[in-house]
């Protein structure tokens, strides 16, 4: 355990990093209600748009492979506010922008998404790590806090007659305070910035510790579900079970506040239960509300599979990040990078095929179907994990 002065600077770094990730959930929770009112605006099939989203998903491993692990040596009080800058632009360009340039959107919202990523969990984990107490989990929270809101705020203003633009370009100004208020954060100021020379490809990190293929395979069918949730998940309540706008909104909220609920029971229980044991329940919680989603007749109650779903998935990606343990505590950022960038193919494989899917089968429920499916990725990554110094250190009571 940290020293009391670690844990209070742990504490005063949570804020900064949370209203990152807050104002990060809010561009997500408000496209999966707007996605719909883009798609028939724009004349975009659900394949064209998975390939948009295909465009997102390679830039951000781009990023976080070959730039992320290279701004290592900056201070975080520019490079969090800058990331934050660039994802709001990208939303703000996706409601502004006509249909021949939204490319340019996917693209600048795959910079902002892989900076944003990479950088907000490098510092969570360092800050984890050294109070021995739980950051990630808090800081993983807000995001989905974000993402309810994000959702319910799209809702109202649908429902009030406003534009599916407008919800976006009001999350873009979101990202864009946040950032702003970010600069002025005295915990990111205190981050100590790293040597140039200890930036490396993130993926390298691999070979030096092969053990983190396992926590990437949680984290990557974690983040395939919650972004598959992101952008198909209001359209498969619309569309497929006939709800309206709002109702879309009550039903990606219900998911995302659960998962907050989730990640904030996890921050008070994980350090008892251990990573492992974490991650185990998670998986068997998530695979059974899946299917509950994918069997569901109403909106109801695919509403209340959403609710236990994202109850259960909560923790499996906080719980996985804060497993990375590495052999050199100097290099946590590149660990940190790698499992993120491996994680993030979750998003580069559920879009394209999500829509491709949809369009072949004309149907959305075959979009439950493979999130469903992605579930089981996280039980088998956490029988996999093994009792590593880390589920000591949490007091799980275990030998590793």
């Amino acid at each position: 355990m940290g020293d009391k002065a670690t844990l209070h600077n742990t504490e005063r770094g949570i804020p900064s990093l949370a209203l990152a990730y807050f104002a990060f959930g809010t561009f997500w929770g408000c496209l999966a209600v707007t996605v719909s009112g883009l798609l028939a605006d724009t004349g975009l099939s659900a394949g064209q748009l998975g390939l948009f989203l295909t465009l997102t998903s390679i830039t951000g491993i781009l990023t976080m492979t070959l730039l992320a692990p290279r701004l290592e040596h900056l201070p975080r009080q520019w490079t969090i506010p800058a990331a934050l800058a660039i994802e709001g632009t990208g939303a703000i360009f996706l409601a502004t922008l006509p249909k021949g340039a939204l490319p340019l959107a996917f693209l600048t919202i795959g910079v902002g998404t892989g900076l944003i990523d990479v950088l907000v969990n490098a510092v969570g984990y360092e800050r984890e790590r050294a109070a021995g107490r739980p950051v990630l989990q808090w800081v993983h929270m807000t995001y989905s806090i974000g993402g309810g809101f994000g959702a319910l705020t799209a809702g109202i203003l649908l429902t009030n007659g406003n534009s599916w633009r407008t919800a976006l370009i009001a999350t873009g100004a979101v990202q864009i305070v946040a950032g702003a208020v970010n600069v002025f954060s005295h915990s990111l100021r205190d981050v100590p910035a790293r040597d140039r020379s200890e930036t490396l490809v993130s993926l390298t990190a691999f070979k030096r510790w092969p053990y983190l293929l396992v926590p990437a395979l949680i984290v990557a069918s974690a983040f395939f579900v919650e972004g598959s949730m992101d952008v198909w998940s209001g359209v498969y309540l619309q569309t497929t079970l006939q709800a309206s706008a709002m109702g879309a909104a009550v039903g990606f909220a219900a998911f995302a506040f659960a998962t907050a609920a989730g990640r904030a029971l996890a921050a008070r229980i994980l350090f008892g239960m251990g990573y492992r044991r974490t991650v185990i329940a998670s998986g068997t919680g998530a695979v059974l509300a899946g299917i509950g989603a994918v069997l569901a007749p109403t909106a109801a109650i695919a509403g209340i599979a959403y609710l236990v779903l994202g109850f259960c998935l909560s923790a499996a990606a906080p719980a996985a990040f804060g497993s990375v343990e590495g052999g050199d505590p100097k290099a946590a950022g590149l660990a940190i990078a790698a499992v993120t960038t491996a994680g993030y193919t979750g998003f580069i494989a559920g879009p394209p095929l999500l829509g491709w899917l949809a369009d072949v089968t004309g149907s959305f429920r075959v979009t439950m179907l493979i999130i469903t499916l992605s579930t089981f990725g996280v039980l088998i990554g956490g029988l996999l994990t093994k009792r590593t110094p880390g589920d000591a250190v949490a007091g799980s009571g275990e030998e590793p």
